[in-house]
């Protein structure tokens, strides 16, 4: 979910596939009007209950060679490319003309470093593996709002990073047009809201906040976002995340009140940013949920939706994630199934 999750950027344009063309596309079965809040995955085909313990198949590849010297784990742990072009830096304190009539589609991000990045995948992972992964998420969903903004010049990609001087290291990580702005040192909900207010104040018509951790997440569901956001009404927009937070929210203006009360990385956020909107009438437009991955439990989710000829269940199928595919197949193949993912 966007709350709670902790953040990092790496994009890798060799092995990035067309999320365009090649993702799952799936439409909202409730109206855009929607404003009682409530997660309605059963209308998009998405059950809580359809992702309980994803598990895997029989098949063991175990007995596939393992490689142990440190060159192929230093290969698997490092990413391979960078892109070398310097993104714009953003600033409150400078509005521009050009983006009057554009969304940010921002997403809040951690620079990834080991030991710092994914540490509730520690383990299965090693710190340094968590830290390619987040690199990899970050491709992927990256990749994907850059295809965005190819079709929809609405759209341009943003970067809300921290630290404050990591900008040369996101600069190497960001596909083409995506810009930077810094995110404000204090306390998660005001990260977000100061966000918000920033984005703004630099110009933007609307800002879209999006989680660093659901690298499959659908290029349709960032198509209807920007869609809704794109109508000049005064409406908070909301993805629900499956674990009760969410992974995307979106508006016109900065509402400060649904910022406010909200118990952070819980199963209650999503509906607490509910109850906030409706004290101060705030309409409620609700996208189809899905999922991040902070955790074992997700983690198995995303095997089984990326590696589906290893999994027991069939799982809904997002965004391609090329990037994050190709670093879990490779952990699979080079020490086996159960080195990552938990088996029943």
């Amino acid at each position: 979910m966007l709350p709670g999750f902790l953040f990092g950027l790496r994009f890798v344009f060799d092995h990035c596939g067309d999320p365009v063309n090649s993702v799952h596309q799936w439409r909202p079965a409730r109206a855009a009007g929607n404003q009682t809040g409530e997660v309605v995955a059963r209308e998009y085909r998405l059950h809580v209950s359809d992702v309980e313990h994803p598990g895997i198949a029989d098949l063991d590849i175990r007995s596939q060679k393992k490689i142990s010297d440190s060159a192929s784990t230093a290969q698997r742990e490092t990413p391979p490319c960078k892109y070398s072009m310097k993104p714009e830096i953003l600033s409150s304190a400078c509005r521009s003309p050009a983006l009057a009539d554009k969304c940010a589609m921002g997403i809040v991000i951690k620079t990834p470093r080991m030991g710092f990045s994914k540490t509730r995948l520690c383990p299965p992972f090693s710190p340094a593996e968590a830290a390619s992964i987040s690199r990899c998420f970050l491709n992927d969903i990256s990749a994907t709002i850059a295809a965005l903004s190819r079709q929809n010049p609405f759209v341009v990609g943003v970067a809300v990073y921290t630290p404050v001087g990591s900008e040369e290291e996101l600069a190497a990580l960001l596909p083409s047009g995506f810009r930077l702005i810094a995110q404000r040192e204090t306390d998660f909900g005001n990260r977000l809201l100061g966000a918000i207010r920033d984005l703004l104040s630099a110009g933007f018509a609307a800002v879209c906040l999006i989680n660093a951790d659901s690298p499959t997440l659908p290029f349709q569901y960032l198509l209807d976002l920007a869609t809704f956001l794109k109508q000049p009404k005064d409406r908070l927009v909301l993805g629900p995340s499956l674990d009760g937070g969410y992974y995307a929210l979106g508006l016109r203006h900065a509402h400060p009140r649904i910022f406010e009360e909200i118990t952070w990385n819980t199963d209650r956020v999503y509906k607490e940013t509910i109850e906030r909107s409706k004290e101060i009438n705030l309409p409620v437009v609700t996208l189809p949920a899905w999922y991040d991955v902070d955790d074992q439990f997700w983690l198995n989710r995303l095997l089984s939706e990326l590696l589906p000829e290893y999994a027991k269940e069939v799982v809904p199928q997002g965004a391609p994630a090329p990037n994050t595919k190709k670093f879990l197949r490779q952990v699979l193949v080079q020490e086996g199934l159960t080195r990552i993912w938990y088996r029943r």
